[in-house]
């Protein structure tokens, strides 16, 4: 029998979660420190000690949480529980926003890991951590690992007549750096216009510091900066021989080559696919008017093919469309 095959939450969500969750603390005690207290460089230095402490103990504590996937099932381990689900009880696969799958299971096993874990054995049914199992944390793209393999055929994602499923191995294209910071750059500009005249007339003329007020403006510009990038870069495209899906934010859009009516050159060289249908499912939490505004502009049927290529009849997708 192949052994289990042991992940780790990737490195990249370790960070981007340890940062978020101490992001609140941080600025309220940067705040408290810098404008009840008046200290800019006691506060500057203690924000700084506490955002790196909170992110090295937070990440450890994320890290910690390996999972092995078998061919029967899989087993997590944290905080303090070990938590078995078996393939024989999955149920389904849920799109969350920003593209994030969580698989659910009718039913797990919840065990203490270490000792007398009661407590956490409570906290984890309480919060249905032994029916889910979040997989964008070990993976970019869990439909090109073995998870994807051995789940049930098609129990995997409910589809329509006519929308396959992704194969096992399909080709998953994310937006182009270039193009991400093309976008982002203008976008976070106009965002530091504003909010560098929001803080002149508000809090300078408040009669604080500038200092004070540069420093809020610096941490404003880069947290946009990363937040638009975010949401770019989290609509990956996935190709298939019978077609094509994207996840926007929580809705996947799913369209056939059978239904491919033109390519469309704009300027500067940029390419479009337009579809005549396309389909549009919802992930658990995104609203429905975002699932009618799609429908209404149509921007649905339309993939730009520049965001993903450099030149798109050089890849792999140019056979599929010339078919």
């Amino acid at each position: 029998m192949p052994q289990p095959h042991l992940h780790r939450p990737r490195w990249t969500h370790v960070v981007v979660s340890a940062l978020l969750v101490s992001a609140p603390t941080v600025a309220f005690t940067w705040g408290v420190v810098l404008l009840v207290l008046d200290r800019p460089v006691g506060g500057s230095i203690g924000g700084l000690a506490l955002v790196v402490g909170m992110s090295v103990l937070l990440g450890h504590s994320f890290r910690s949480r390996p999972m092995a996937v078998g061919p029967d099932g899989l087993v997590i381990t944290r905080d303090g529980v070990r938590i078995t689900l078996r393939w024989a009880d999955f149920a389904e696969a849920r799109t969350r926003s920003f593209g994030r799958v969580e698989l659910w299971f009718t039913r797990g096993l919840v065990e203490p890991a270490n000792g007398d874990g009661a407590w956490a054995v409570r906290q984890a049914r309480r919060r249905g951590l032994h029916r889910a199992v979040r997989l964008h944390p070990y993976f970019a793209d869990w439909r090109t690992s073995e998870v994807f393999a051995l789940i049930p055929g098609e129990r995997c994602r409910p589809h329509r007549a006519g929308y396959a499923p992704p194969v096992a191995a399909p080709l998953v294209y994310r937006p182009r750096w270039a193009y991400v910071l093309g976008l982002a750059v203008p976008a976070t500009a106009v965002g530091v216009v504003i909010g560098w005249l929001v803080v002149y007339l508000i809090y300078v003329g408040a009669g604080a510091p500038f200092h004070q007020s540069a420093s809020g403006l610096a941490a404003m510009t880069v947290g946009m900066a990363a937040l638009f990038s975010y949401l770019l870069r989290s609509q990956p495209m996935t190709v298939a021989a019978d077609g094509l899906s994207i996840d926007r934010n929580g809705v996947r859009i799913t369209l056939r080559w059978a239904d491919l009516a033109e390519v469309r050159t704009r300027s500067f060289g940029r390419a479009e696919l337009w579809f005549t249908e396309a389909l549009i499912e919802a992930g658990e939490g995104t609203r429905p008017r975002v699932v009618a505004r799609l429908r209404k502009r149509g921007t649905a049927r339309v993939v730009r093919l520049h965001a993903y290529f450099t030149d798109w009849r050089a890849s792999e997708i140019a056979p599929l469309v010339a078919r």
